[in-house]
């Protein structure tokens, strides 16, 4: 082919082509790409790596949006183990509790104690024939610790003591100890008395009560000369006056002392 022809043949081309056509247009139209050859020389260009990495991770992140969040249990800690996190459904507060009560078997109940059923019949003994002796000196009479206690008036109170350690064979001839309490509330001061007989080491309590005003009880020194010492000591620190009693005087506190510090209400600073 001249010269001329291969000039004509090329201005047609150009001709051909619109003017704002794109290079890979001008190249399809020309029979070639813009773009390099690929390896094997089919003409097409290969994807870029960067378009492969933006599709993954496009497709990740509508992975992580669509799938289902764990939320921590609240109050918990952040990486806590939810309730039901290793396959098995969340168990309800409360089930093994609930579950332990309803398998476990009723207590026994306990048995009776032995100590009970002899301080009951001495209790009744010795109520009986006092109140067949004296029948109104007793105001109540009850078991308290495995011990009968007898609540005595006033004006029998030496009279039953007496009676319970020499009348109808009772025996009890030891005067095991004498105690006062305060009762602010109730408005008296109890005295009590505990009288052992020996061969047995059975005990009976007696117990007497005077008004906080002026409480004033008989002396047991005439019956029990152990007496003596204990009704001084609540004389001091408690304010009972003991009737008949030899020798009424403080045994703790100095003798100028005001007030009776075993009282509910005492105050150092009075």
């Amino acid at each position: 082919m001249t010269e001329d022809r291969r000039e004509e043949q090329d201005s047609g081309r150009k001709e051909s082509q619109p003017k704002d056509a794109s290079p890979g247009e001008r190249g399809q139209a020309e029979g070639t790409e813009a773009g390099p050859p690929d390896i094997q020389g089919e003409g097409r260009v290969p994807p870029s790596r960067g378009g492969e990495k933006n599709a993954a991770s496009s497709e990740a992140v509508a992975e992580s949006v669509d799938a289902p969040r764990t939320v921590p249990p609240t109050g918990g800690h952040p990486g806590a183990k939810p309730a039901g996190a290793d396959g098995g459904a969340a168990k309800p507060e409360g089930a093994k509790p609930a579950a332990k009560a309803a398998g476990k078997k009723p207590a026994a109940p306990k048995p009776p104690d032995p100590r009970e059923a002899p301080a009951k019949a001495l209790l009744e003994d010795v109520l009986g024939r006092i109140q067949e002796r004296y029948p109104d000196a007793v105001e109540a009479g009850e078991v308290k610790k495995f011990t009968p206690m007898l609540l005595i008036k006033r004006e029998s109170w030496r009279e039953v003591a007496a009676y319970l350690k020499e009348g109808d064979g009772l025996g009890f001839r030891y005067l095991e100890a004498i105690a006062g309490t305060d009762y602010p509330k109730e408005g008296y001061i109890e005295v009590t008395a505990f009288l052992t007989r020996i061969p047995e080491a059975t005990m009976v309590g007696i117990k007497v009560r005077a008004p906080r005003e002026a409480p004033v009880v008989p002396s047991l020194v005439p019956v029990f000369p152990g007496a003596n010492w204990d009704e001084r000591e609540i004389y001091d620190l408690l304010g009972v006056t003991f009737a008949d009693h030899p020798d009424l005087r403080r045994i703790m506190m100095p003798d100028d002392w005001h007030g009776h510090p075993l009282r509910k209400d005492y105050s150092p600073f009075d």
